[in-house]
């Protein structure tokens, strides 16, 4: 009895310090991985390095002559603080170029023209020879598959062909029909998850079917909703697996789930709609969604937009904005992360921070008819 009860108070005193030892660990990891602001100076330039724990995320702000440019890199906690060790200016004409050096980051030069923050491929040719170690490039003219001159075999890209879609993959190029006849506009038509979905615009004023494109098989199937819609309508947005529909003439909004084949309504005259912004659901009333066309917003780090058909990124919610392209911007198609996919006069492009700006193909039709024309599905 005795030899049992020594047993037990050594095995009830392991189990406290295991269980010290955790918490102990705990507290210290959470204290380490704590977000922090902190303001210095490098080579003249001041710099305010914030990191952000809950996205590990590292995020920059430096200040030269009174231009402001800011740098983000999604990376773990470090235990060191003021991570930019260097800075490398290089000025030519009004052109002013940062070279970020770190030992504990990867970074990209931050570029000026006069007071307007560029990309810095956007430089002139004496910059662009000091920062060549920075470029890549992927843009290569490949040949032409059907109506299309491609310049890169990197993406799978679907085209509205009027009546169907040609599906562009690599070299390979498929052709999904699904009307009859020729439609020109598929205003009600979007891609969600492995799913393009498109209402049944061969019928009148309003629809009760839509296209269900899979994406994977590259099956079409026809789907007999449960309501007819108006064609007055516009889609809100995606929010994980579910379309959100604004019905603006019957002041209707519909949820529908694809891959289920399964609708409801979420919104009506006498009950509020639904708003997904980053992430968080939000109610309006139905009156508010129609009057301002209200669409979803979705968490990214990095924000695109079109002002006067310049093409600009923003970084986190910052207002300092970057230009990224040296094109008159008609249309953004598609945006993941960093990349984003748009169309100038009849040319589509893509742009991300490591190749810049890429031209993908060329399609005349581009030129006339932009909307949903095309679809990325990388």
């Amino acid at each position: 009895m005795k030899k049992y009860r020594i047993r037990k108070e050594v095995y009830i005193v392991l189990l406290f310090l295991i269980l010290f030892f955790i918490v102990m660990f705990m507290l210290i990891n959470k204290v380490k991985n704590k977000g922090y602001s902190i303001d210095y100076t490098v080579d003249n330039v001041d710099i305010s390095e914030n990191y952000i724990s809950t996205d590990n995320l590292y995020y920059f702000d430096f200040n030269y002559n009174n231009i402001k440019y800011n740098l983000i890199v999604e990376k773990d906690y470090i235990k060191d603080k003021k991570l930019i060790d260097h800075i490398n200016k290089y000025e030519s004409e009004e052109y002013t170029c940062l070279d970020i050096n770190s030992e504990y980051l990867d970074t990209y030069p931050l570029c000026s023209n006069e007071e307007n923050v560029i990309d810095y491929r956007l430089v002139n040719d004496e910059l662009k020879e000091e920062l060549s170690s920075y470029y890549h490039y992927q843009e290569n003219y490949t040949g032409k598959i059907n109506n299309y001159n491609m310049y890169n075999k990197n993406n799978n890209i679907l085209i509205w062909n009027y009546k169907g879609f040609n599906y562009i993959k690599g070299d390979k190029l498929s052709t999904i029909n699904i009307f009859d006849k020729d439609i020109y506009e598929i205003n009600l038509s979007v891609k969600i998850n492995n799913y393009i979905v498109i209402a049944n615009y061969e019928q009148k004023y309003n629809f009760n079917e839509v296209y269900v494109l899979n994406l994977d098989t590259e099956k079409v199937e026809k789907w007999k909703l449960d309501y007819d819609i108006s064609f007055d309508s516009y889609i809100a947005g995606i929010n994980e697996y579910s379309i959100f529909l604004v019905d603006n003439k019957n002041k209707v909004e519909y949820e529908l789930v694809p891959h289920k084949q399964k609708m409801r309504i979420v919104g009506n005259k006498n009950k509020k709609g639904i708003i997904y912004n980053n992430g968080e659901s939000e109610q309006l009333s139905m009156n508010k969604m129609i009057s301002d066309k209200k669409t979803f917003t979705y968490k990214n780090n990095y924000k695109f937009e079109i002002e006067d058909n310049k093409l600009y990124m923003r970084i986190l919610e910052n207002k300092e904005k970057t230009l990224i392209s040296k094109h008159d911007v008609d249309k953004i198609v598609y945006v993941e992360n960093d990349n984003v996919y748009y169309i100038s006069k009849d040319n589509l492009y893509k742009y991300n921070l490591y190749y810049g700006e890429t031209k993908l193909l060329n399609y005349s039709e581009l030129e006339y008819n932009k909307t949903n024309m095309i679809f990325i599905n990388n």
